[in-house]
């Protein structure tokens, strides 16, 4: 729904006089923690918000998240988030989080630009398994390859009728969105990995290109000129900021970088999401409510969210539970697969490398790559960026949202317990590490 001038001006008014106050008088976030009471489905459209809320906290309280909620509740889509038998999934901030985004490759709806055979088919273009530890002091992000075998469970259909989708014994994992929407993905997630997702959010072409266009670009690397005619990427070798359609073809890029397989471009991916991190720490793009208003509604207007999210409350607190979270703890893993037997264009998860990986995950724990670890093949380290605080004014005040208000009456995450540390065949990277994207040569 498009705002008018006086209602955007009316807002950014809000939102600064919000921001003021928050800085002026800071306190610590709490996460309103315990079930979730069922909730209803509703229409369409988000994801980045959690990041949004995570930075809000981090930057200047409750109070101007809660403003920026109210202004873009309007544009806000949601979708049922439900066990097979009908019954809704229940979930909470106490402890570990869970939290699968989803990234669709549907093109209806999706304006001029984006064509296919069949516009209305939707396959999961991105699927990522983003995980808080109990203790609040790590967050991994584990990338599936689209081209991942799975067994699929039986899943909920969508259309209002209480039927089922048959369980199936080997599908493509990009195509259970077809199925059951974003809920049969993470269901068979769950059942791939044993992890249990508390909460779910998509996003769409549009999504992405708005998103990078409001936080002003990411800078990434590459290697050597790219010239992919299929995702439309064109990057001559070394540094650049993308955002819009440059962004969304930097992350769908497949043939230009690595090896030309998805697993090379799930490590290209994580260049630029690495540089995303460091770009929201470092640059103070999320400190100006203007900024905050525009990111905010760009992810309102193209992404959806789980319906247990429905809670203001609760979108705050899922935020505040990554608040304050370093660089070195901030982990891009790639899924460790290997070759299907069945069908050499295919892979499933490598059971040596993915059992320590994913049983720390379901326990809660966190998890930091082998010192010998690589990034995958579609990438490579070129240095570390300088630690966020040192960038900080010397008068700024510590962070603290990651610990309980003493009136809270809300208990505390557990105390800081050593990370797992993970086999030395599992790839990936930190948001530290500085890398860039390695063309197909």
């Amino acid at each position: 729904m498009a705002q008018s001038r006086r209602e955007r001006r009316e807002v950014e008014r809000r939102l600064a006089k919000a921001s003021s106050a928050a800085n002026d008088n800071r306190f610590t976030a709490v996460a309103r923690h315990g079930a979730l009471a069922p909730a209803g489905g509703g229409p369409k459209a988000i994801f980045k918000w959690l990041a949004l809320c995570v930075t809000m906290v981090i930057v200047g309280g409750i109070a101007l998240a809660g403003l920026m909620v109210w202004s873009v509740q309007k544009d806000i889509g949601y979708f049922d988030f439900t066990n097979v038998d009908g019954s809704p999934q229940v979930a909470t901030v106490d402890g570990p989080v869970n939290f699968l985004l989803i990234g669709s490759d549907t093109r209806k709806d999706q304006g001029e630009g984006f064509t296919a055979e069949d516009k209305d088919a939707d396959l999961a273009d991105v699927i990522m398994l983003l995980h808080v530890s109990a203790d609040h002091q790590t967050a991994t992000a584990v990338s599936f390859p689209r081209d991942l075998m799975v067994s699929m469970p039986a899943c909920p259909k969508t259309d209002g009728t209480g039927g089922t989708y048959p369980a199936q014994s080997r599908v493509q994992i990009n195509s259970t969105i077809s199925y059951g929407g974003p809920s049969c993905t993470a269901l068979t997630i769950e059942k791939l990995t044993g992890v249990d997702i508390g909460f779910v959010g998509k996003i769409d072409f549009k999504g992405v290109i708005e998103m990078s266009n409001a936080i002003g670009g990411v800078p990434v690397c590459v290697t050597n000129d790219i010239n992919d005619n299929d995702s439309g990427l064109h990057l001559t070798a070394g540094e650049h900021t993308i955002q819009g359609s440059d962004a969304l073809a930097f992350l769908r890029n497949r043939h230009g970088v690595g090896d030309g397989s998805d697993l090379g471009r799930i490590s290209s991916q994580q260049v630029y999401l690495s540089s995303l991190v460091r770009t929201i720490q470092t640059q103070g793009a999320l400190t100006n409510p203007v900024r905050l208003y525009d990111l905010a509604s760009a992810a309102a207007r193209n992404m959806e969210f789980s319906s247990n999210l429905k809670d203001t409350g609760m979108l705050v607190s899922l935020g505040a539970t990554a608040a304050g979270i370093s660089l070195d703890n901030v982990a891009f893993v790639q899924a460790p697969v290997t070759e299907d037997p069945r069908d050499r264009n295919r892979v499933v998860l490598d059971p040596t490398l993915s059992t320590p990986l994913f049983q720390a995950i379901a326990s809660g724990e966190g998890v930091r790559l082998n010192e010998n670890s690589k990034t995958g093949i579609g990438s490579e380290t070129v240095g570390e960026a300088p630690d966020a605080a040192a960038s900080q004014p010397a008068d700024a005040a510590p962070s603290t949202s990651a610990q309980p208000s003493p009136a809270s009456g809300s208990p505390a995450p557990d105390a800081s317990q050593p990370a797992t540390v993970l086999p030395e065949g599992i790839v990936g990277q930190t948001a530290r590490d500085q890398t860039c994207a390695v063309a197909n040569r």
